[in-house]
């Protein structure tokens, strides 16, 4: 008795001997027919599949297709629709995984990606080498079980493609309220849009939205936060840029005795209209301003300045900060919190295209390095105080987040709030050495270069 091996794949089956025969044949039939293009060889390739599905098999005696059109007529063939294309890019794809940094961004093939936030430590990469857009897994913040995918765009682009819209962004409340109405609109069938309004507290209902802040683990934090760095209660305090001034109404309802909203924007979704109607319960404690004019004419100071993802709106940060420090009292704070931040050309443009209203709608928007920010208020006669950092209370304070983090996150966060109240000066050291050492040694350090919170103090 002997054993005879099958070593090639077309013994082992008819498929398989068919498969042999195409390797073959094809390749003869091209040089025959000299086809130097994919379109040629593809004539070539349906001529023999033709050829091939109406050869009589030698088993049964019948033509392949004769006998999968009957079954197709029958109702009785194994022939199944193609999957969504959406299915296909998931098979049809490679995949790699990435560790996310504190400042929830990824490195790829050289490259610096900011992805959603996400409480996970890597992330899978779906990749299509030859694709121009890349999908990355992200665990999203709205749910801690729901998977959603983030697109992010690839630099190997021509310069056309590439191009980002600078010159006709525009400051303009009329635009924001047009551009939240419609993305509100979009909500009842995008979940994507109602995730980043909800993010926003921008809903149409406004009355849960601002209730929703009052609750939230951000205004919670930043609430205790004020108390570690000895911001007074009971002296006037002024949020600028306040938006729809959820922050300056949630602090009215915690028990700030003077709190004054400058805001140019009067309108309903992104500006003051419905906290105006709320003033009659504070008893004169809130306080709204929509005239940039008048507020710098009026000659009251205050202890506190508060501004809120809204300093890198600021058309000269240097100029408008000088101004603003004649509106504070001697030795008074500026608090800075949740601004927008990007260190190198590269995750500017990846920041610039990746903001959800900024080149959709021509909206102003621009990041600018953490040192930008320092350098322009401390140049304009503050002094830096304090520095909290990336990852401090599981990053509540510069994302959309409910869970105040692993037990881990806790502890540190609450190691760091000592330090925050015993020794802040260690704080602007160590902001100061990661700057540092990002700039000349090329690290990628994001803790304390990405702040969450600046506390500044004025110096004479």
């Amino acid at each position: 008795m002997a054993h005879l091996v099958a070593r090639t794949p077309q013994a082992k089956g008819k498929i398989e001997r068919r498969f042999g025969t195409y390797q073959r044949r094809l390749v003869t039939l091209l040089v025959h027919a000299r086809a130097h293009t994919w379109q040629q060889s593809d004539e070539i390739l349906q001529m023999e599949i033709a050829r091939q599905n109406r050869t009589v098999n030698r088993t049964h005696g019948n033509v392949p297709l004769e006998i999968w059109e009957a079954q197709s007529q029958r109702g009785e063939g194994r022939m199944r629709p193609t999957p969504p294309a959406a299915l296909l890019d998931l098979y049809l794809s490679l995949r790699c995984s990435r560790r996310v940094s504190h400042d929830h961004t990824i490195d790829f093939e050289g490259h610096n990606y900011e992805i959603a936030p996400t409480l996970r430590k890597t992330v899978t990469l779906i990749h299509h080498p030859r694709r121009r857009q890349d999908q990355t897994n992200r665990l999203t913040h709205r749910t801690t079980e729901s998977i959603g995918r983030h697109s992010f765009t690839s630099h190997n682009r021509s310069m056309a493609e590439r191009r980002i819209e600078f010159y006709g962004l525009k400051e303009d409340p009329g635009l924001w309220e047009h551009l939240i109405e419609q993305e509100n609109a979009a909500s009842d069938t995008d979940p994507a849009a109602k995730s980043v309004v909800e993010s926003m507290y921008w809903e149409t209902d406004r009355a849960h939205a601002f209730q929703r802040y009052l609750e939230s683990l951000d205004f919670k934090q930043i609430d205790d936060l004020f108390s570690v760095f000895g911001i007074s209660r009971t002296e006037p305090l002024c949020e600028i840029g306040g938006g729809s001034g959820q922050l300056s109404w949630s602090l009215a309802k915690s028990g700030f005795a003077h709190i004054d909203l400058l805001e140019p924007n009067p309108l309903l979704l992104t500006g003051t209209a419905w906290l105006k109607t709320q003033l009659s319960q504070f008893d004169g404690r809130l306080n709204i301003c929509n005239n940039l004019g008048a507020w710098y004419a009026d000659e009251k100071t205050y202890r506190t300045i508060v501004t809120r993802n809204c300093v890198h709106h600021f058309p000269n940060i240097p100029m408008v900060a000088a101004a603003i420090r004649q509106k504070v009292k001697v030795g008074g704070s500026w608090v800075l919190i949740r601004e927008w931040y990007a260190d190198t050309p590269a995750e500017m443009r990846t920041r610039m295209t990746a903001h959800p209203y900024c080149q959709k709608y021509g909206v102003y928007e621009f990041p600018f390095p953490a040192r930008h920010y320092v350098g322009s208020l401390e140049y304009a006669g503050f002094r830096l105080a304090a520095v909290v950092p990336q990852g401090w209370g599981n990053n509540a304070l510069s994302s959309y987040v409910s869970s105040p983090g692993s037990p881990w996150n806790q502890r540190m966060s609450k190691i760091w709030r000592g330090i925050f109240r015993r020794l802040p000066s260690l704080t602007v050291a160590l902001h100061r050495l990661e700057d540092g050492c990002n700039r000349i040694l090329r690290t990628r350090f994001r803790s304390f270069s990405r702040p969450q919170m600046l506390v500044f103090r004025r110096i004479e």
